[in-house]
Formats: C-alpha cells, structure tokens, sequence
C-alpha cells in the first residue's frame, strides 16, 4: 500500500496495515527498537469495578491527581466527589484519561482506593511485563512524543482503553526486562543520594550561620483561634500577621555581636542616575534570576532611553525580589559584569547598595537568603492575594548581626563555598537523573 505526503511516495508493508489513521504511519514519531512490538492491550487490560456516586459512602480515599514530573498518584484530602468512581487495588496501574499523553501513569501503592471515571484502572500481565518497565516505557519522552502527534491529528478527547490498547512498545524478555530496569534504577539511586547530601548541606548553611553569629532562636508564638492577646508596648506595626508572628525585629538577634538595622548600614531604592547619553545598558526582568543558585542566569540588553519605568540599579548592587511567590523562591542576586556598570529591571525588585568600606554586601546577601528571614517576610505582606509584596520597611526594620568585616569575609566565604557545593551535587544528580533516561531510551527505542 503507498501513502502519498508532501509529493514523495512513503510505503507501508500491507500486514502492518491495522490502524485506520493515516497520521500513525505518517507520525515523524514513529518508534522505532530492536525489540518485538506489542500492542498495550496485550500487556494490560481495563478493570471497571465501578461505585455509582448514590452508592458512595466515603469510607475509600479519592485520586486527586497523578503528578506529570513523577508518575505519583496523590490522594484528596476529602474523601468527597461529584461523579462515579472506580475502585482501584494495590499494585493496579491507573491511567489519566485526560492527561495520557502526558505522562500521567502509575501504580497505585496505596490500599484500596477509589478514582473519578476520569481515569481508568487497569490490571497488568506480569507474566509478559514489569511494573516498572511498563512505566518507563510509556513515561518515556520519545513514547510520549510519538502520543502527542497522534492526539494533535485529531485525538482529542479523553484516551479510551480501545485507543490505549492499539498502541504499541517494544517488549524484552522478562530477564532483559530486568536488567534494563535495575541498571536505570542504580543510576536513579545514586542521584537521589547526591541530592540528599545537598538538602543536609542547605540545612547546615542555615545552622553554620546562626551559630556563627550566635543569633539566638526566636520562639514563635502559639496561635489559637480564640483571642489572641498582645501587649501593646510590642506593638510595632498594625499587620495583624506581623503582630501575631516572631517579632522580626528578635529574628536575627545575636548574643556575640552589636545588631542593627538594615537601613542604617545600606542605602534601599537608592537614586541611580543615567547618563544623558543613550547608552547601552544591561536589562534583568525577574525570569533572569535563578531563584534556587541566587544569581543572574541571563544579561540582556537595553538603551538607556528604554529604561524608563524600570527599577534602576548599578554595579554591585543586591537585587531582592519583593513580590510573592519569587520573594519566597529566593529571587535575589548581587549584579556583576552590567554594560557601562548600569542596569534595568522589573519593578518587583528591592534594590540595595553598599556605601561602606566596613560591611561586605555578600553577608547581607546570604542574610536575605536565609529560609527564616524569606518566612518572616511573608507576615510583612502588602496587597491582594495574587499580588502580595514584602514592602520596604520590612527591609529598614530588619536588624542583623554586624560583626567586624574581616568576620562578615569569612562567613561569606564559608557559605558561597557551601552553596558552590550543593550548586554541584544537584547539577551531578541532574546528569545522573538524565543519564538514566537516555540510556534506557537508547536500549529500547534504538534500532541496533
């Protein structure tokens, strides 16, 4: 049989010839292994123990979603629905029918529980086929881009267990299966245990800090939803979330060293003034700001013509992201290497610059950066709920330890090198994690 495309002749052996579809042979797509392919059906078949919604008695724990990043099902915190429900045992495979072809697949490792008949229950044959290998297969990026061309010809409703059934994966032997498996799963280990090391070390940045400075742990406050009493000599602000929280003003409170506040040692939303000449300057919208590293990923360009309605800032500068959620991701970094030593960029940023020769800006940088101070910022809010910003004062008020600056040098030395240590252990799981999976897709979606 000869399908006609772009006026070449593509051919297509007639025994292969089962799918009605002219765009699953013409799919760019197409997978292609050294292994036999078999056809889903096959390999899983779809279970439809079926509860009506009148029938439910809210005794079984509810699907809320399958995660796309890592094929988790995740339970609703209510054992509450509007529709039907299928049952789901352990050890069952449940398909998203909505967002299939986005690789919402996984093995139910809870007890009995129940889904919407937005998914599907399927039983799996594990004489023919491994858990995980069915998972990898069909989770894997060129599986689910060879799906994505076929859902984008027309596929567009909800993947039936009659579509997910003529779909095909190569199948090993059991034993190869195995192998295949294992060897994915080692590499996965290792890079979960380099990310380990890095989340204790991010604790211990935290920990290395208070202890240096000697700052003492605030004890927060014991809420309760009757009233609530507060002297009113600690009143200092009229937020009722700031009143109710740890006095930010304790938060950082060293025993060792003189505290003050922030706005007596730095200058916040200074003046930068721009030449009247229209030069080229660097422009950092708030996308150019690593919220995990605190650093600058991207320099882009702009005129200084161009840079009005911006925030203005300069050479070695700290950038501190205000508004939620970058504030509380850690959208904050100190500016180098700017174009003509100027710069532009979002309004939602706080600006604050060094005038003194005896306080190093990389201390107060890690300072901001600190998970405690990003939670006591977020009782300092201002604005509606999708708007919400950490305002200017929060920064003036806020007192820190200020120890001599051959002290502050040594600790912002200890914790660049601490974040330089975790940057690199996350970065090596990243290429572990990614090692993993194109070694198994070269495995089995390579001809050999």
């Amino acid at each position: 049989m000869q399908i006609m495309t772009n006026s070449t002749l593509k051919f297509i052996d007639f025994h292969t010839l089962d799918k009605w579809f002219v765009s699953f042979y013409l799919n760019p797509n197409n997978l292609k292994s050294s292994y036999k392919f078999i056809k889903l059906k096959e390999l899983i078949k779809p279970k439809k123990d079926k509860i009506k919604l009148a029938d439910y008695r809210g005794d079984l724990r509810v699907v809320k979603k399958i995660s796309f990043s890592d094929g988790k099902i995740h339970i609703r915190e209510e054992n509450e629905t509007k529709m039907d429900l299928y049952t789901l045992y352990p050890k069952d495979l449940l398909v998203s029918k909505i967002n299939f072809h986005q690789g919402a697949i996984a093995i139910n490792n809870y007890e009995k529980i129940v889904c919407t008949t937005h998914y599907q229950p399927y039983s799996i044959d594990r004489e023919l086929v491994i858990d995980e290998y069915l998972i990898l297969a069909l989770r894997n990026t060129k599986f689910q881009k060879h799906l994505d061309f076929l859902r984008a010809d027309g596929i567009k409703n909800e993947a039936t267990s009659e579509f997910i059934g003529e779909l095909e994966i190569p199948l090993p032997s059991l034993s190869e299966q195995n192998i295949i498996v294992n060897d994915y799963f080692k590499k996965v280990e290792a890079a979960e245990n380099l990310l380990k090391q890095a989340n204790n070390l991010k604790g211990e940045m935290e920990k290395y800090f208070f202890d240096a400075l000697e700052i003492i742990e605030v004890q927060k406050r014991n809420l309760s939803k009757a009233l609530n009493i507060v002297p009113f000599f600690s009143v200092e602000k009229w937020g009722v979330e700031y009143i109710l929280s740890s006095n930010s003003n304790e938060l950082l409170k060293s025993r060792k060293y003189p505290n003050v506040k922030l706005s007596e040692i730095v200058q916040i939303n200074p003046t930068t003034r721009m030449p009247k000449d229209d030069l080229q300057i660097s422009f950092i919208p708030m996308e150019c700001i690593s919220d995990e590293y605190g650093e600058v990923i991207e320099l882009r360009d702009k005129k200084v013509s161009e840079s009005k309605g911006y925030k203005k800032f300069q050479e070695g500068d700290l950038i501190w992201a205000r508004i939620t959620p970058c504030m509380q991701n850690g959208k904050s970094a100190i500016v180098k290497n700017l174009e003509n030593n100027l710069g532009c960029g979002s309004t939602e940023f706080h600006v604050i610059r060094n005038y003194s020769q005896e306080l190093d800006l990389n201390y107060v940088y890690h300072i901001l950066r600190l998970k405690t101070v990003l939670l006591n910022a977020m009782s300092c809010f201002t604005g509606s709920a999708g708007q919400q910003r950490v305002p200017k004062s929060f920064l003036e008020d806020l007192l820190i330890p200020v120890p001599p600056i051959t002290i502050q040098n040594e600790i912002s030395s200890k914790m660049t090198k601490l974040k330089s240590t975790v940057k690199d252990l996350e970065y090596r799981a990243t290429a572990i994690k990614k090692l993993a999976q194109t070694t198994f897709e070269k495995e089995i979606f390579s001809w050999q």
